[in-house]
């Protein structure tokens, strides 16, 4: 099947050919990318490439409203206010112009994504979701770093969402900036309007460099309140869906249905200390494990002893170039067979 093309026009050169060249380099973008800088090319051209889906920019809109309209399946219009407005067209979306283009594309996959996954499921993991955990009964064991390096990795080849289940991340501060709407937002939607959950995260996400993360709660509270119910059927419905290669869980005991969510992965990393008291609580954990059958649990596990790493200062982008990484790299190979840079 010949790949349906998305025609791109935006009379602002720098920004138009940036977020053209962004949403060619995404694996997980599914449509060909053809830039036009202004209306007399892209109506030159158009009766040749017969685009499905058109992003245009309301200047470029506008022109086009007085000539008519080439066809297409799905226009997406660039706006310059954030407020949704109406365009009198169900097959028009508005999308805010002023925001990552990572966010741009996830808006245009969001609206496209049941037409796309009734069409082509090839677009998609058609094996699901491989859903990795991290947990480690041991405090100040690096499983965040560990965690978001790991995504940080899976997604340079393959697209790869991180979930980090703490009642108190430190993302906000690390970050320097609010993260709203987050996980427990989600949860409350979804559960309110009955909607799909991965529709709803798809209009969520944040990103690191190339790995796509929802924020984690704001409020220890709300996410003590999500129910064990939710969360797995979260998961289940990442993994059904498929459009992510690779779902890493940063897990912790402060949710609900920890055991079993753990049962829902693939693979499960958990860190070893180096000290005694750190394999003391690693050897109480494991005795737990057997006391109340789950088995499945510690077949999936795999432990890991860190290399020593001391960060002068956190930065999640900069996790890449740490003594870290190439430890991180090293699993990554030998476990999921990715050769990344």
């Amino acid at each position: 099947m010949a790949q349906e093309v998305l025609a791109l026009c935006d009379g602002n050169i720098h920004y138009g050919s940036r977020l053209a060249a962004y949403l060619e380099q995404q694996k997980a973008f599914p449509l060909r990318i053809l830039f036009f800088s202004d209306t007399t090319q892209l109506m030159k051209c158009i009766s040749d490439i017969c685009p499905q889906y058109l992003l245009l920019s309301e200047e470029i809109y506008s022109e086009l409203s007085e000539g008519g309209l080439p066809a297409y399946k799905r226009l997406f219009l660039l706006r310059k206010q954030k407020e949704k407005e109406e365009c009198g067209a169900s097959r028009i979306t508005t999308i805010y112009r002023y925001q990552q283009a990572g966010n741009i594309m996830r808006a245009i996959l969001a609206e496209l994504g049941e037409e796309l996954g009734r069409n082509d499921r090839s677009l998609y993991n058609i094996a699901g979701t491989k859903i990795i955990g991290v947990y480690t009964p041991i405090r100040r064991s690096m499983q965040t770093s560990f965690s978001i390096l790991l995504g940080q990795v899976l997604a340079a080849e393959e697209r790869t969402l991180y979930i980090n289940m703490e009642g108190y991340s430190g993302f906000r501060s690390l970050l320097g900036r609010e993260l709203k709407p987050d996980i427990t937002d989600l949860m409350f939607l979804a559960k309110e309007e009955g909607e799909s959950y991965v529709r709803l995260l798809e209009c969520m996400i944040n990103t690191i460099g190339r790995l796509e993360y929802i924020p984690p709660a704001s409020a220890f509270i709300d996410l003590a309140a999500v129910a064990k119910e939710q969360w797995l059927k979260l998961l289940r419905e990442i993994r059904k869906d498929g459009r992510f290669s690779y779902l890493v869980l940063d897990v912790t005991e402060q949710i609900q249905g920890m055991f079993q969510v753990l049962e829902e992965c693939d693979v499960i990393y958990t860190i070893e200390g180096a000290d005694a008291i750190a394999q003391a609580k690693l050897y109480e954990y494991e005795q737990l494990l057997s006391f109340m059958e789950y088995d499945r649990i510690r077949e999936k596990t795999k432990k890991k002893k860190l290399p020593s790493v001391h960060f002068a200062e956190m930065d999640f982008e900069r996790l890449l170039y740490s003594e870290l990484a190439g430890y991180v790299r090293s699993i990554v190979k030998e476990d999921f067979g990715l050769e990344s840079g």
